[in-house]
């Protein structure tokens, strides 16, 4: 299997067991027409009343070795192929939508340290308030180096969804 290939196969891997560990369930779409490679959903209670959130996501995945020329002081600049960014701007869509972006150990025999899937960095970002635009191949886009997914973070995340909102950092 080539890099490409066990770089998604981890990602996806990676954001099932975060899921699991907070008690959220997972899909995959069978076909990615737009931009949508797993949903994250459940429910949950307020009060008496049941909630079943769900959001969409779109995973990325780069080595550190590739990161180190997109890092700048504001953050990680990403270049985004120009379909997956048109498709994930602007607030049109019923679903909360996210772009993830996981780092990994250059070498794919480090991805586990110790067994342990926690040691990943795996920042997020929404595309919400950008607009698409006519670029031909790609578009940057900055994860704020803030912006790292835990379990915490993801919860917050499905409780915003929730509520019908996304989850913008402050």
């Amino acid at each position: 299997m080539d890099i490409t290939a066990k770089m998604e196969q981890f990602q996806k891997s990676y954001m099932r067991a975060l899921c699991a560990a907070c008690g959220w369930n997972t899909a995959e779409p069978y076909v990615d027409d737009d931009s949508v490679d797993l949903k994250i959903f459940g429910r949950t209670k307020d009060g008496n009343c049941v909630i079943r959130p769900e959001i969409e996501i779109q995973l990325k995945a780069t080595l550190k070795q590739t990161v180190a020329k997109y890092l700048k002081e504001d953050g990680i600049h990403f270049p985004l192929k120009q379909k997956n960014y048109n498709d994930l701007c602007g607030d049109d869509y019923i679903l909360p939508r996210y772009l993830l972006l996981l780092i990994l150990p250059d070498n794919p025999l480090e991805w586990l340290p110790e067994n342990r899937l926690a040691t990943q960095q795996c920042y997020w970002l929404n595309l919400k308030n950008s607009q698409p635009n006519d670029n031909q191949t790609s578009t940057t886009v900055v994860f704020p180096t803030q912006q790292i997914l835990t379990i915490e973070t993801l919860n917050y995340i499905m409780q915003r969804a929730a509520q019908g909102d996304y989850y913008e950092h402050p």
